[in-house]
């Protein structure tokens, strides 16, 4: 008798992570920023970027001289398919994307200090 194989995942793609994350998480990210609201001249980390869905909701919110996006995957595919899209809407110079872990950012700490004045 052969010795069981179990069925595999799927390797782990931006095409595979569209189809699990479905409408639903744009839905999401859109609501999350239409009540966050960046103000012009923020630094917006998208830590764990994915899709890009969160960095995609400010950029069809925003001009892209008001918001500094750093989107960040610990899949730097995530990270090709975030900035390609960016780029394809304007915003190749003020989204940037790194691959690293979430655990493990390499931004100074006062990188994205809220804006109090």
């Amino acid at each position: 008798m052969a010795a069981f194989t179990p069925k595999q995942c799927l390797p782990p793609s931006p095409a595979l992570m569209a189809e699990l994350m479905g409408y639903c998480s744009l839905q999401i990210a859109h609501q999350t920023v239409a009540l966050a609201e960046p103000k012009p001249g923020a630094i917006v980390l998208d830590n764990a970027c994915g899709n890009g869905a969160v960095t995609l909701s400010i950029i069809n919110a925003k001009k892209p001289s008001e918001v500094t996006i750093h989107a960040t995957d610990l899949n730097a595919r995530m990270c090709e398919v975030t900035a390609s899209q960016a780029a394809s809407k304007g915003w190749a110079d003020p989204v940037t994307t790194a691959a690293m872990p979430a655990a493990a950012l390499t931004f100074d700490d006062s990188s994205f200090l809220p804006q109090l004045f």
